[in-house]
């Protein structure tokens, strides 16, 4: 059973854009109609409810149904037809499986979670650790997600696969209300590294450094105000576009209490680190920010 809106999905997230940000079913995007910094067009995939499929821009209220979006990025009114055909049939399957799991209920584990630790560096440890699951109908690796306080407030996956890299959420959950890793860090005691990915926030927990993730570059304003409860924010964006635009974002929006680490031109993120040099890095942010805390106040 497919599990996700397939070739079709990627269709759309590329004719979006680098720094689109999806979700359960719906993208964020930059508004094709309007100049904006910050994404602020909501794409919403077909479902069984609502066939059309829709956008609206939060900026200059721009809506309509999704194949005049389509057009409109530049699809012939056939091509556009016959690519909203493809994500109404695979969406309303992932639908019915992901709905089968409320917000505080995640998809068991049915698989073996060593595949996070061969393709993400996890250990087993820190997997039980995080109650990372394997779950093989869905065929992702399942994330849940706490509050500050603890509580579960929702959970993610994360579909493995050659050349996958499609992110789902439970039905109905926000995963840009919130911080991933929050519930494991101090506010307001001690620096904390935030980065995009909740994989890479639980593999820098695994060598000791507190670690929050955004779910992607999509910042929201919620988002930030949760930031502001850290005394210091140590930012490591990813090496592309978004990821630096949303660290120029943060620094514009949180002053003094941010630093930036620049990772390796030669490496996008922290889950293409080499395990040497992860560990290097570690170091370096231990003995630099985290003993000394440089600069943050």
């Amino acid at each position: 059973m497919s599990t996700e809106y397939g070739v079709g999905y990627s269709k759309v997230l590329a004719l979006l854009g680098d720094d689109a940000v999806p979700g359960e079913h719906e993208v964020l995007a930059r508004c094709i109609f309007h100049d904006e910094e910050r994404p602020s067009l909501k794409v919403s995939f077909p479902t069984k409810q609502f066939k059309s499929g829709s956008y609206y821009c939060f900026g200059c209220h721009k809506s309509g149904n999704m194949q005049a979006l389509l057009m409109r990025l530049g699809l012939s009114p056939t091509r556009a037809s016959m690519l909203l055909n493809a994500l109404r049939v695979s969406g309303e399957l992932q639908e019915e499986e992901i709905s089968k799991y409320s917000c505080t209920d995640a998809p068991p584990n049915t698989g073996n979670t060593e595949i996070i630790t061969h393709t993400r560096g996890i250990d087993a440890a820190t997997i039980e650790w995080a109650d990372l699951r394997v779950n093989l109908s869905l065929q992702s690796i399942i994330i849940p997600v706490k509050d500050f306080d603890g509580s579960m407030v929702g959970w993610i996956g994360r579909r493995f696969g050659p050349g996958e890299n499609r992110f789902f959420g439970a039905k109905g959950f926000s995963p840009h209300d919130y911080l991933y890793g929050s519930s494991w860090v101090m506010p307001a005691v001690a620096p904390v590294v935030l980065i995009e990915s909740a994989l890479d926030a639980i593999l820098l927990h695994q060598y000791g450094v507190p670690a929050v993730a955004t779910f992607g570059t999509g910042i929201t304003k919620r988002q930030v105000e949760l930031l502001r409860k850290f005394k210091c924010v140590i930012i490591v964006p990813d090496n592309d576009k978004p990821g630096m635009e949303m660290a120029a974002y943060l620094e514009k929006e949180l002053g003094d209490s941010v630093l930036l680490y620049q990772l390796d031109p030669e490496y996008k993120d922290v889950g293409e680190l080499p395990i040497f040099l992860l560990k290097t890095i570690v170091e370096e942010l231990k003995e630099d920010y985290f003993t000394k805390t440089v600069g943050c106040g």
